[in-house]
């Protein structure tokens, strides 16, 4: 199911803002983390920070978002959106949130047990996850 969401948010995005998902999801999330490390934007976007570090040089050269390095830190980098960046992941949320939401009503599908189910699942993937990384080390 995460892929067909994933393919529709895309065709929306490309059809409307003419971007991919891939790309919109990083000015979204930042969004609501800024100014964030690439390594924590990588963790917020659930990506490696490899793909976090190969897709920054299209976004700072799209005018989207900036990279400071971190003076306590230089192999640090911090990662903040640009005006237009916060105009970009504001047009591709709107562009998602109208679409998915149309699709909820008309699928009648009640919104609040949907929502309350999503935090239900987001909430245990983060235990999980969580639960694993600490296994790990």
């Amino acid at each position: 199911m995460a892929w067909l969401i994933d393919n529709i948010a895309d065709d929306l995005l490309r059809t409307c803002l003419g971007i991919s998902f891939s790309t919109g999801r990083f000015p979204m999330i930042a969004s609501e983390h800024e100014p964030c490390s690439q390594r924590e934007l990588a963790d917020y976007v659930w990506v490696s920070p490899a793909a976090v570090t190969k897709a920054l040089p299209s976004l700072v050269q799209q005018g989207w978002v900036v990279i400071q390095v971190d003076p306590k830190q230089p192999r640090r980098n911090f990662v903040s959106l640009t005006e237009a960046g916060r105009k970009m992941a504001a047009s591709c949320r709107a562009v998602l949130e109208l679409e998915f939401q149309t699709l909820l009503e008309t699928s009648g599908v009640d919104l609040g047990s949907v929502t309350k189910a999503i935090q239900s699942i987001h909430s245990a993937l983060y235990l999980k996850a969580g639960a694993q990384q600490e296994a790990q080390t």
